[in-house]
């Protein structure tokens, strides 16, 4: 990747991948791939230039892209159900001024003031992710998941929130879930055309193998609802078997009796920025749940 990017786009690349999914490594790495699929595809439309199509190989490319899309949503959605990944803002995000915040920050503390636009944006992701299980609800939810995932862009590049590669090819995946009936879409909606529906076919000739598949998929789809349901209140009963949002609940005598135990604002601060879910100034950078759930019980 570094050779990449001083030969294609003049620049040095000194920060290599740590957990944020938008430094240059990054954008170069996407730059060569789509060079790489490029190439490949052209070579392979030259050997098989005979072929006009390959519509079995897309349905199965299109059921891969369906579950992934589909279980990366729910499990987005089911963590804001539940108010993990906004939580309501502590003390000291409370206290901390506009300008000591970064837009991350922002974006994190007013997502967290409403726990009732939080539940409505995780849930609008869990009923995209629930749609795409099925191939007769797969457009229906390719266009609430465009809907929601074009909205999460947008967060992530105004904001600054480092997962915008990741947001934006889930937003081009319910792109390419819903470009096989934007045609009858737009004959229906611009053009006022009555629009036929295509036919349902099956992935497999034979009717136990396509019942079968329906049974796994069953199976596949139903644990993993639960686990990312297990997962995320595990989470949110890490501290000390309490739910993270009742550790960060403070109350006010509380609050007050740790204001006037006389040591400094930041050593009063620890107990309560333990419980914050996003970093802030002044805060022990790389504090894991573990770090804060023993703060918590400590205090």
């Amino acid at each position: 990747m570094p050779w990449v990017g001083s030969q294609a786009f003049h620049v040095d690349i000194t920060v290599r991948p740590n957990g944020s999914g938008d430094t240059t490594y990054n954008y170069v790495q996407v730059f060569s791939y789509l060079v790489l699929a490029l190439a490949a595809a052209l070579v392979w439309t030259l050997l098989d230039r005979r072929r006009p199509a390959y519509e079995r190989l897309h349905e199965w490319l299109r059921v891969y892209v369906r579950f992934y899309l589909a279980m990366t949503m729910f499990s987005y959605g089911i963590v804001k159900v539940i108010q993990l990944q906004f939580p309501s803002p502590a003390l000291d995000r409370l206290l901390q001024t506009f300008g000591t915040s970064s837009p991350m920050g922002l974006l994190w503390t007013f997502m967290g003031a409403s726990a009732l636009y939080t539940f409505f944006a995780g849930a609008s992701e869990v009923l995209g992710g629930l749609l795409l299980t099925t191939r007769r609800t797969t457009l229906l939810g390719a266009l609430v998941s465009i809907g929601v995932l074009t909205n999460v862009v947008m967060l992530n590049f105004s904001y600054d929130v480092p997962v915008k590669l990741f947001s934006s090819h889930l937003l081009a995946m319910a792109v390419f879930l819903a470009a096989p009936d934007l045609r009858r879409l737009a004959g229906l909606f611009l053009f006022n055309r009555p629009a036929v529906l295509p036919a349902d076919r099956p992935l497999f000739a034979r009717r136990w193998s396509h019942q079968g598949t329906l049974v796994l998929r069953t199976a596949a789809v139903s644990p993993r609802r639960t686990c990312a349901w297990r997962s995320s209140l595990r989470s949110a009963t890490a501290m000390n078997g309490r739910p993270w949002s009742s550790c960060c609940r403070r109350s006010a005598a509380r609050n007050a009796a740790i204001a006037s135990c006389g040591r400094p604002w930041a050593a009063r601060r620890s107990p309560v920025a333990c419980c914050s879910s996003t970093p802030v100034a002044g805060s022990a950078p790389g504090r894991t749940p573990a770090a804060r759930s023993s703060h918590c019980s400590a205090s």
